[in-house]
């Protein structure tokens, strides 16, 4: 009844429709608020991931360059094979990236270059597990001559020095990307290369 005796012209439509204007204006503040929190989430764990990519190159090229000068003397037929040096490459920073969705929030070529060197990081490492695998299956001869397995090591040995100038090459590939790509969001700076 009341609603019947208020005329049209007393309503404060002015008053009424700042009130819903600023009702609106403050959802989508808070809307935007919320998308920009979410967005600066995402990109702290993208930069995260990428930092732990980057840290798991440096310990896999220091690796890869202490046994650099053996190897190659090793496959050139200068120094006799003594066995591999390099042990096992971390290789667990590209499962990190991909569980933990921080692959969503990185750019593409930098994924596919991400992809790649942890391809040839699980290539490196299957060959490690075959020359330990064959090393401590197989009987050495009775003389105590390890002469009989020195083709084949160095085999072994050249295949991962195949797989080894392959990671530095994209090491080196995938630093030179992020240092113009990223604006120093990353540190790569310890990256461990020798020259191209």
């Amino acid at each position: 009844m009341l609603l019947s005796k208020i005329r049209i012209t007393q309503i404060p439509w002015l008053l009424l429709g700042i009130e819903a204007l600023l009702i609106v204006l403050s959802v989508l503040l808070a809307l935007a608020l919320d998308s920009w929190r979410e967005e600066r989430e995402h990109r702290d764990l993208a930069e995260r991931a990428m930092q732990s990519f980057i840290d798991e190159m440096v310990f896999n090229c220091h690796r890869i360059l202490i046994t650099e000068t053996y190897h190659r003397a090793v496959v050139a037929g200068d120094m006799a094979p003594q066995g591999i040096q390099v042990g096992m490459l971390r290789n667990d920073a590209w499962e990190v990236v991909k569980t933990s969705g921080a692959a969503a929030w990185l750019d593409y070529d930098l994924i596919e270059q991400m992809s790649a060197i942890s391809a040839a990081q699980s290539d490196h490492r299957a060959v490690v597990q075959a020359y330990l695998q064959a090393m401590f299956s197989l009987m050495l001869p009775q003389s105590g001559s390890s002469e009989w397995h020195q083709p084949g090591e160095r085999g072994v040995i050249n295949e991962l020095l195949r797989i080894q100038d392959e990671l530095i090459e994209n090491y080196r590939q995938l630093t030179t990307w992020m240092e113009s790509e990223l604006d120093g969001t990353v540190d790569t700076s310890q990256v461990c290369l020798r020259k191209a």
